[in-house]
């Protein structure tokens, strides 16, 4: 069957696109308004109403029109003259003036105080205006100031000018203190100096006399001699010149030894006397002073150390005190001497218990010791405890030392500080601080050994002292302190724990990201801690037992480390453990301390990639059945090729076959599919099993022959056909991946049944008429097709198609139409050249084909020989005009 495509040209379309333009014209209209100013005329000289002569009665000399009657006002330059404006008044003169006397002066007498001056203004009598002043010079009033001695004496009477002060008066009288009052001061009064500030008027300034006392002080020392809570009594007397002063009286305090009174200051007129502190006659101010010594006592400690001499001293406020003499007793010798009550004020000696300044009762003891023991072997851990070799928390650390004591046994204490305190009665000794460990006592030359346990109080280093102490039951003394040396000496280390106060991880990443995980870490020792995260909950000695997500350098707090979880990686939660460590491996305690802190690696969307289309080749159709069309694709997921529980990550891959015109929206659904152009959930299987997240696959397609083509001068020339492969992962996650698009060729085809066209039994001259004989025709491909119709031979005959013999039928006699009922006459003659009917079946949309029919006949001569007659007509399909599809 031969099939031809016939080519339509398309005739473009032309648009004009018309561009309008608009103009606008804006007007803008300015009004201008002009106003006349009407200008008044200035005043005019009014010759009119005053006649204006040279010797106007008013105005005086002047020249005509130089005088104006009532006007509103007159000018600068003019004179009012009796309601007129002149040039002068006929009658003008100068008025005087006298000006004003100001308050404290007086006319010029040329008395020595200051001057002013006032002034007044003087006015002409018929214009009032200004025409000079007066000025007069004044002076500042003098005021007698008078002195009223008023049984004394005083300087001169002054005379002051106006709101002066006065100078100070000198008044004075025998035995007598002087204060003073005034009457007529105008400012303020000093009545201890007799001074007005401002002497506005006479004035008389009185002298007032209080008979003197001459006071008698009494002081003492040192104070603390006396033992009154209120001093001397009384501590001072006011007495009248001339008469006695008796002496105060007094306790002498304990620890004090009265002396005498003694004149610090002044001088007694009569007789003084020592032992009362009395003055027979006073004339004058005096200070008597009670004077006591300090005693010095001295102890000794203990009484059976030796023996001191002397047992005190009296001495002198102020004064120095010697020592005693010390004789210490046999086995004993003097360590010091000590203030035990009182203080002293100059340098304490304690080697010799001399006070250089005494102000105050004092007791110096002397103490006496036996010698204390000493090492032999210095101190040491017998294992060494150092900063890079630290003893563990509960842990037993032994000290070890050897020392000789010449009086007894001995103790050997470590302790926390460099302060001991040897035990009495023969007792062990005790650390002033914290006591680490104290040995049973040894004898004297032996080995003393004693024991500490660790604990998580101490420190990171403890600084240790070692003393050995007697067990003298009179006096135990202790040596100096030994640290050892080395790294078995002073200090040892405990190892405490790092602090993990708190962890966190980063957030949820896609696979290939950073995984980080931060902690609150420190150590307080100052050591350095790393951070291990673990995949299981175990740990020892600073490793990981199951494996680790990562680990961090030693660092000096906050340990954090990440691990890259590298693609493909399944999706979920993953348990994880920190753990923090110092550099010894010692790991942190508390809740914190490998508790979980797992990770989540987020779910991805797979990528489709690599999707190919009938191998990117044109998709050429079958008639009447379909063509499987092949789509391919690659699927990665960068979860992996299956899920934490051991699935398929991946839960299903389909594709989707589309004409573009569609596009993927219009055929992403089974509910869409369509033969024409969408053929959607296209079932793939793998062809290519998942290697590192990454799968292939293979989608095809049983497409219909009549689907849509893609070629030019067809329906949709401007498309072209594509697939979209479409993955889902196990959470539902969808990927899509589309390929390039490939045109779907023509397919021109059709088919006619019957395939025998009979005509029946026909009588000579006679014919179908009208056209009965029906012939049905349908596409079997994907356009709209027209026929064309021609025999195969130029007759019908009885042996076709050799055609010797009978009388062969013409095939002129054959007609055909396009329409039913239609004459014989008016069918078209069917020839032996192909002729295209238009017939016009349109292009199959569904699974039933569409159908037209053609209805022929046949006209028998009466020249022919009766037989049965056969011959050969061939239909072509062709691809009919798209409008007609």
């Amino acid at each position: 069957m031969k099939r031809k495509g016939i080519i339509l040209k398309r005739t473009p379309k032309i648009k004009i696109a018309f561009a309008i333009i608009g103009i606008a014209i804006g007007l803008l209209f300015t009004s201008v308004f002009v106003f006349d100013k009407s200008l008044e005329d200035d005043y005019k000289f009014e010759a009119q109403a005053v006649d204006c002569t040279y010797n106007h009665p008013i105005c005086g000399w002047t020249g005509p029109g130089r005088c104006r009657t009532t006007p509103p006002s007159c000018y600068a330059s003019e004179f009012a003259c009796s309601g007129m404006c002149c040039e002068k008044c006929c009658t003008e003169s100068c008025n005087s003036c006298t000006p004003s006397t100001p308050t404290g002066y007086q006319a010029v007498t040329s008395n020595g105080c200051t001057t002013t001056q006032t002034s007044c203004t003087r006015y002409y009598n018929c214009s009032g205006n200004s025409c000079g002043t007066i000025t007069t010079t004044w002076e500042k009033i003098k005021y007698a100031v008078n002195f009223n001695a008023n049984g004394g004496s005083c300087s001169a009477n002054q005379s002051i000018c106006y709101q002066l002060a006065n100078t100070a008066p000198t008044c004075t009288r025998t035995g007598y203190a002087v204060s003073y009052t005034q009457s007529g001061c105008g400012g303020t009064f000093n009545t201890s100096t007799g001074v007005c500030s401002s002497v506005t008027a006479a004035t008389t300034i009185t002298a007032n006399w209080t008979q003197n006392t001459v006071r008698v002080s009494y002081t003492e020392n040192p104070a603390d001699g006396n033992a009154s809570a209120t001093g001397l009594t009384p501590t001072y007397r006011d007495v009248t010149p001339g008469s006695s002063a008796t002496g105060p009286s007094f306790t002498t305090a304990s620890g004090y030894v009265f002396v005498n009174f003694t004149i610090t200051s002044g001088s007694c007129a009569g007789t003084f006397t020592a032992s009362t502190g009395t003055c027979s006659v006073v004339n004058a101010a005096m200070t008597i002073q009670a004077n006591w010594n300090i005693r010095v006592t001295y102890w000794e400690s203990p009484d059976a150390g030796g023996t001191l001499s002397p047992t005190y001293r009296d001495v002198a406020y102020g004064a120095s005190a010697t020592g005693p003499t010390a004789t210490p007793a046999t086995g004993w010798a003097l360590n010091n001497f000590y203030i035990y009550s009182g203080s002293c004020a100059g340098t304490f000696t304690s080697s010799t218990g001399t006070c250089s300044n005494v102000q105050v009762p004092i007791t110096i003891v002397a103490v006496w010791y036996n010698s204390p023991p000493t090492f032999t072997v210095s101190p040491y851990e017998t294992v060494a405890s150092y900063s890079t070799s630290p003893t563990a928390i509960g842990a037993s650390l032994t000290f070890r030392a050897r020392a000789t004591d010449l009086n007894a046994s001995y103790y050997l204490i470590i302790c926390s500080s460099n302060s001991v305190t040897a035990g009495a009665s023969g007792a062990a000794p005790t650390c002033g601080a914290t006591t680490y460990c104290t040995s049973s006592a040894t004898a004297s030359g032996s080995y003393a050994t004693c024991s500490y346990t660790t604990s998580s109080g101490n420190a990171w280093s403890n600084a240790w002292y070692a003393f050995v102490c007697d067990s003298n039951v009179n006096q135990a003394t202790c040596s100096s302190a030994s640290q050892g040396s080395g790294n078995s000496g002073s200090p040892f280390f405990v190892n405490h724990a790092p602090s993990f106060s708190a962890s966190s991880v980063s957030a949820a990443v896609n696979p290939g990201g950073t995984i980080t995980w931060s902690t609150t870490s420190s150590d307080p020792d100052g050591n350095t801690i790393k951070l291990l995260v673990c995949k299981t909950q175990a740990m020892s000695s600073g490793s990981c037992t199951g494996g680790n997500w990562c680990t961090s350098s030693l660092v000096s707090s906050n340990a954090s480390c990440s691990y890259v979880a590298t693609a493909p990686y399944a999706d979920g939660s993953y348990d994880a453990y920190p753990y923090i460590v110092d550099q010894f491996n010692l790991g942190a305690i508390g809740f914190n301390q490998g508790g979980n802190r797992g990770f989540t690696i987020n779910n991805v969307a797979p990528s489709v990639s690599s999707v190919t289309l009938n191998n990117g080749s044109a998709i050429s159709l079958t008639e009447s059945t379909t063509t499987n069309v092949e789509i391919v694709a690659d699927v990665t997921d960068d979860n992996g090729c299956t899920n934490l529980s051991a699935g398929d990550e991946i839960s299903s891959v389909k594709g989707y076959l589309y004409r573009s015109g569609v596009a993927y929206t219009g055929c992403d659904t089974s509910g869409e599919a369509n033969a024409n152009y969408c053929y959607p959930e296209i079932t793939c299987s793998v062809t290519t099993s998942c290697s590192a997240g990454l799968t292939s696959y293979s989608c095809n397609a049983s497409v219909q022959y009549y689907a849509d083509p893609t070629t030019a001068n067809t329906l949709f020339s401007r498309d072209n056909w594509r697939s979209t492969a479409k993955a889902t992962d196990d959470d539902s996650a969808v990927g899509t991946g589309v390929s390039a698009g490939v045109e779907l060729n023509t397919l021109v085809g059709g088919d006619t049944t019957p395939t025998t066209l009979d005509f029946g039994s026909l009588a000579l001259g006679g014919s179908n008429d009208p056209l009965d004989k029906t012939l049905t025709h349908f596409p079997t491909g994907n356009v709209g097709i027209d026929i064309t119709i021609k025999a195969n031979t130029a007759s019908m005959c009885t042996n076709y198609s050799t055609c010797t013999g009978g009388t062969p039928i013409p095939i002129s006699y054959q007609k055909y139409s396009l329409s039913s009922s239609t004459a014989y006459s008016s069918g078209t003659i069917l020839t032996t050249t192909a002729v295209e009917s238009e017939i016009n079946i349109g292009k199959q949309t569904t699974s039933t084909a569409p159908t037209k029919q053609t209805w022929w006949g046949i006209y028998i001569p009466s020249t022919t020989l009766p037989g049965v007659y056969k011959g050969l007509n061939v239909i072509e399909y062709v691809i009919g005009e798209t409008s007609e599809w």
